[in-house]
């Protein structure tokens, strides 16, 4: 059966599948097939969006996919590593996002700065 490409996906859902793709763990199409998208690439057109619109766009604090300790314990060690390999490459993707996000933030009150915007407090200024 064809798809529809009238097709509307709530807000609520771009937003967690984007969050899903900037945590790395799965690519545009697998997320296209996840969750029955019309193409891999409107993901790509999502996370360009939101994360060039919205005032941030933070990724979600715990992943569905991650373990409390007391249920990895229970396991065998090499199923623990390989969550914990996945748990650190997740922190990692949320480090990078954070780094870019602060860069941008940076580089936009310095380009507000050089055309006399005040933004940044200066030392010793009272309010």
């Amino acid at each position: 059966m064809k798809r529809q490409y009238l097709k509307r996906t709530p807000k609520d859902m771009r937003m967690k599948i984007v969050r899903e793709y900037l945590t790395g763990n799965l690519s545009s199409k697998e997320l296209q097939e996840k969750y029955d998208l019309i193409s891999s690439h409107i993901v790509n057109v999502w996370v360009n969006r939101y994360c060039n619109t919205e005032k941030s766009l933070s990724l979600p604090l715990k992943s569905e996919s991650t373990y409390p300790m007391a249920i990895i314990k229970k396991t065998n060690p090499t199923e623990e590593n390989e969550a914990l390999k996945k748990h650190i490459k997740e922190l990692e993707n949320r480090l990078h996002y954070s780094e870019l996000q602060n860069l941008a933030l940076n580089t936009m009150i310095d380009i507000a700065e050089e055309q006399g915007i005040q933004i940044r407090k200066k030392s010793g200024a009272k309010q």
